[in-house]
């Protein structure tokens, strides 16, 4: 938006997509927005229980408060679908990986929503 003598409004940004860029460039970011984004980048099929796993992660060692957890664990949740299958491998990938462990892991997985994904599918 602009006037003869003022420029009021200019907007100035970059396109990125999302589904060109690798996971696993972005593991070692402590950034709760690249922990949600993985869930929207390329990612092989056989890969997603994995990605899944290192969001979980990634959400136990930022030290975030509830809300923000339950937000982006939500967004991953609705981004990163898992089969049955791939739910299993999930289960196994926390519990290898070490997160299962972790206090704040048990703040960000409801495990309520964690059996009502299992009976959906």
């Amino acid at each position: 938006m602009t006037f003869p003598d003022l420029n009021v409004l200019e907007f100035r940004f970059a396109a990125i997509q999302l589904n060109r860029l690798s996971w696993r460039d972005f593991l070692t970011q402590p950034n709760p927005v690249a922990a949600a984004l993985m869930s929207k980048m390329n990612i092989p099929k056989l890969e997603r229980p994995q990605v899944k796993a290192e969001c979980l992660r990634l959400l136990a060692t930022l030290k975030l408060d509830p809300a923000r957890m339950q937000l982006i664990s939500g967004f991953v949740d609705t981004y990163l679908r898992l089969d049955a299958d791939n739910f299993c491998y999930l289960l196994v990938a926390i519990y290898s990986n070490g997160i299962f462990v972790e206090p704040t892991f048990f703040r960000i997985a409801d495990f309520s929503s964690f059996i009502f994904i299992w009976e959906m599918r």
